[in-house]
C-alpha cells in the first residue's frame, strides 16, 4: 500500500470524510473515533463481543466458543457497513470512477438500482461481487493504481491507455467475452455496466470482463517486452482462460 501516492498523505484533501483512503479509516478505527465512537458505550455493543473490549483480559474468544477473532470483530463493526441509501451510494461511485462525460451520458433512470436488484439473485455472489466492484472503480488498472509504469491498452488498441474508461469500449475485449459466453453482447455503455436493462445476460458479461482483464493483467508481470507486443497470443491466452472462468459463473 505504502507505494502509491494516496496511502502516503496523512490526508486526503478535496475529498468529504466519507470518502478518505483506507489508513486514515483505519486509525479511526483502531482509536474509536468518527464512525467507530459508538465502541465506547457497553449498551451499543454485542455482549458475545464484550471480551474484546477488556483491556486486561486475554485476546482469546471465551471457552467453547469456535469463532475466530476475525468473525467477532467483523460482527462489532458490520453494522457500519450497512449503506442505508444504495442508489445514492452507487451513483456517487460511479460519477467518481466514470469520466463526466461517460456518466452523464449513462441518464440513470428513478428505478435503475432496483432493476439490478431484481436480477443480481439469478447469478452467482462471484458475478456480484465483479459487478459491485466494477462499479466502485476496482479494476487494477496502472493508471488507477499509480503504478510507476502506465501501461497502454492490454488487448493492443492504438493510442488507449489502460484504463476502466477505456476497457467499457475495448472491441478486443468485449468481443472475446461475448466469443466465450457464446452470446452477442450489448455495444451501449449503460447496458455493459449493467445499469440500463439488466439481465444475466450482461451481468455475466460485465463480470467475464472483470475477470479476463485482470488474468491479463496478471500475465504482465511475468512477460518479456517482446512477449507483451503478441496480441495474438494475449487474445488467445484469455480466450483459454475465460473459457475456464465462465463455468463459475
Amino acid at each position: 500500500m505504502g507505494r502509491y501516492p494516496p496511502y502516503r498523505c496523512k490526508e486526503s484533501k478535496g475529498l468529504e470524510a466519507d470518502e478518505r483512503h483506507s489508513i486514515p479509516a483505519l486509525l479511526d478505527c483502531v482509536s474509536f473515533n468518527g464512525p467507530f465512537r459508538f465502541m465506547l458505550d457497553p449498551t451499543a455493543r454485542d455482549v458475545n463481543s464484550e471480551w474484546l473490549f477488556d483491556v486486561g483480559a486475554p485476546l482469546a474468544p471465551p471457552p467453547g466458543v469456535k469463532k475466530f477473532i476475525q468473525a467477532y470483530c467483523y460482527d462489532v463493526i458490520a453494522p457500519l457497513e450497512i449503506e442505508q441509501d444504495p442508489p445514492s451510494y452507487y451513483r456517487k461511485k460511479l460519477c467518481a470512477t466514470l469520466s463526466d462525460e461517460i456518466f452523464f451520458s449513462l441518464r440513470l433512470s428513478d428505478d435503475w438500482y432496483e432493476e439490478v436488484v431484481k436480477v443480481l439473485p439469478l447469478v452467482g455472489p462471484h458475478v456480484q461481487m465483479c459487478i459491485w466492484k466494477s462499479w466502485t472503480g476496482a479494476w487494477t488498472t496502472s493508471h488507477r493504481m499509480h503504478e510507476a509504469e502506465r501501461l497502454d491498452c492490454l488487448f493492443g488498441c492504438r493510442s488507449c491507455t489502460d484504463t476502466f474508461t477505456h476497457y467499457l469500449f475495448c472491441p478486443v475485449l468485449w468481443h472475446t467475452v461475448g466469443e466465450a459466453l457464446q452470446m452477442v453482447l450489448p455495444y451501449d455503455i449503460a447496458e455493459r455496466l449493467c445499469v440500463r436493462a439488466p439481465s444475466v445476460s450482461s451481468l455475466r458479461g460485465l463480470a467475464l470482463a472483470f475477470q479476463g482483464y485482470h488474468y491479463i493483467k496478471s500475465l504482465r508481470l511475468y512477460e518479456s517486452d517482446r512477449e507483451r507486443g503478441n496480441f495474438c497470443a494475449t487474445e488467445t491466452a484469455m480466450v483459454q482462460a475465460l473459457r475456464a472462468y465462465k463455468v463459475r459463473f
